[in-house]
């Protein structure tokens, strides 16, 4: 025989009523809520997911041209591609997960970056030919003179949180302390690798979002067409030093900007240099960048013309050579110039004065100075010293 089942009071019937009724209430809350995030301010919180930052980069100006009376070319430029760290880009925090993979595909692709730190790797030494780098490396760090390669490359890896194990640590760290000597920041971007190859761009866009800050650069590099004419005078170009920058950040230029070094890229630097343009970047909050505007078009450098004549100055150049070559071979003693080996020569139009050539033997080339600049300071003769000007 089935119990009865005891009738349920009043008071219980109460209590159930209000639970009811509090779930309800708790559940057109939670209604009434997700209908304001999505009706009433949804159009506020859609604009704040898309909201973009903007970001100017300066537009690296073409220099001028360097040219003979007849209008050949000296000295020009070549169009190029460069790896750019910009700061407004970069996440903070994922600087060595970018630049480890960064490096990577620098490693298979069998490209090079700048790589300044005077430290190898493990076992970790100074370079031989750079204590002066080492010294400027401890003192930067703040470490004690006596501070081994070692130490440097430990207090690297706390001040940039790189674990010292990972394959890349020294790559990494050098490539951090530069970017922090280079001033990297919203208003100094990072240059990381000069020159690279085509193959090489289109694996950076393809990996972009891998490469979050990571730029292609465009810009132009010098070229000296014919290196071996009148490199004395021509000159050359090459990167601002730390301690010419205090007066030249007046002048307008940037800390990675290129500068005339020697001769005529020196001396009519103002003419040479142009003006920088401005690029305005847009970005959303996924870091995309999503519209351009050019703000200001850069304004490329002089043509300097010379007096000079290409031409005449290499037959110049070659019968100052031959001349000297034949004295050492033919003539009876050094008081008639049997051990000379060097000269040169200056050839002016009496009526106008203009220089049409100025020889130095020996000589160089100027596309060879940079990669053969110790050699060529060794040689006997010194063929960087211009003696057609400096001679006496």
């Amino acid at each position: 025989m089935e119990k009865e089942q005891a009738p349920v009071s009043w008071k219980q019937r109460v209590r159930a009523i209000i639970l009811i009724v509090i779930l309800i209430v708790i559940f057109a809350l939670c209604v009434l809520r997700l209908m304001q995030y999505q009706i009433v301010e949804g159009q506020s919180y859609l604009a704040q997911a898309e909201k973009s930052t903007m970001s100017v980069v300066d537009i690296p100006a073409a220099r001028g041209m360097i040219v003979d009376r007849y209008g050949r070319s000296l000295a020009q430029n070549r169009v190029r591609f460069n790896l750019i760290f910009y700061y407004p880009f970069m996440e903070r925090g994922s600087e060595n997960a970018v630049i480890d993979a960064l490096l990577t595909l620098m490693e298979e692709m069998e490209e090079e970056w700048i790589d300044t730190l005077p430290i190898s790797e493990k076992p970790y030494t100074f370079l031989e030919d750079q204590s002066a780098q080492a010294d400027a490396l401890r003192e930067k760090l703040q470490l004690q003179p006596y501070a081994t390669a070692e130490n440097c490359m430990d207090e690297l890896f706390s001040l940039y949180d790189i674990d010292p194990d990972d394959p890349h640590a020294r790559k990494i760290a050098a490539v951090r302390y530069q970017m922090t000597q280079a001033g990297f920041s919203k208003d100094a971007p990072y240059l990381f690798a000069e020159d690279i190859s085509k193959e090489l761009v289109v694996q950076v866009q393809e990996m972009d979002f891998a490469l979050r800050g990571v730029q292609i650069q465009e810009d132009a590099v010098r070229e000296y067409v014919s290196g071996d004419i009148a490199p004395h005078l021509i000159g050359m170009v090459g990167p601002i030093y730390a301690e010419e920058y205090a007066s030249l950040k007046e002048e307008g230029y940037a800390l990675d900007a290129t500068i005339g070094k020697m001769g005529i890229e020196s001396a009519m630097e103002s003419y040479l240099r142009g003006i920088d343009g401005q690029l305005q970047i847009e970005q959303n909050a996924d870091g995309e960048i999503i519209g351009q505007t050019v703000l200001k078009e850069p304004e490329p450098g002089d043509t300097v013309v010379l007096t000079l004549d290409m031409e005449f100055q290499k037959k110049v150049q070659d019968i100052l050579e031959n001349h000297i070559r034949w004295l050492n071979e033919t003539a009876e003693s050094d008081e008639k110039g049997k051990s000379a080996n060097a000269g040169a020569i200056a050839v002016l139009d009496v009526k106008t004065g203009e220089v049409l050539a100025l020889a130095t033997y020996p000589s160089y080339d100027i596309n060879e100075y940079q990669s053969n600049y110790t050699e060529l300071s060794q040689t006997p003769g010194n063929p960087l010293f211009n003696r057609a000007l400096q001679g006496t």
